[in-house]
């Protein structure tokens, strides 16, 4: 996650590294979110995988992402999948990281486990549980340590409508005596 665990609010984001949608969200809201909130400790960004059944390589890059966390760059690694998205297919989500300075032999090994694969398909049953069958899609709503709750929005919207579910949120949890 990003941002402080005493964030008022936090945002689940659940996504698919090869998802146009969930890539201009990190591109153009992303950015803004961790300016404007979680850089002030006023959001808890939370990222899941919710890889479709039709993107081929989302599986995997969701499984590189993961274990790119025992090398403390998962953030990286998110921001090099995204931003090299459309070479998921030619080079593979290995290379990727590998480019981005991770140590790919340590991945390889990570890989290997089955406790990568079980992350990733517990969080693509807590989507099922929940509905949640697009991407990208977010949980708005205050925050609870690991469990969430909130408004459920589906859909890489315009950066003013996607503040506007943020502030509503946050003033609903301000508000609370």
């Amino acid at each position: 996650s990003l941002g402080s665990p005493n964030a008022p609010i936090t945002i689940v984001e659940f996504s698919d590294f090869e998802c146009p949608y969930c890539q201009r969200f990190h591109h153009e809201t992303l950015p803004k979110l961790e300016s404007e909130y979680i850089n002030k400790g006023l959001v808890r960004f939370v990222h899941k995988d919710l890889p479709l059944p039709f993107h081929k390589n989302s599986t995997q890059a969701a499984k590189v992402a993961r274990c790119s966390m025992e090398q403390d760059d998962y953030w990286l690694t998110y921001k090099a999948l995204f931003t090299k998205q459309n070479c998921l297919n030619c080079h593979g989500a290995l290379t990727i990281a590998q480019t981005a300075g991770l140590n790919v032999e340590s991945l390889k090994e990570c890989l290997k486990s089955g406790e990568v694969a079980s992350i990733v398909n517990s969080n693509v049953s807590e989507a099922k549980l929940h509905g949640i069958r697009a991407t990208p899609t977010f949980v708005i709503g205050p925050s609870q340590g690991d469990k969430h709750h909130g408004k459920i929005v589906s859909g890489a919207m315009p950066w003013p409508k996607f503040r506007l579910l943020v502030e509503n949120a946050l003033g609903k949890t301000l508000s609370k005596p």
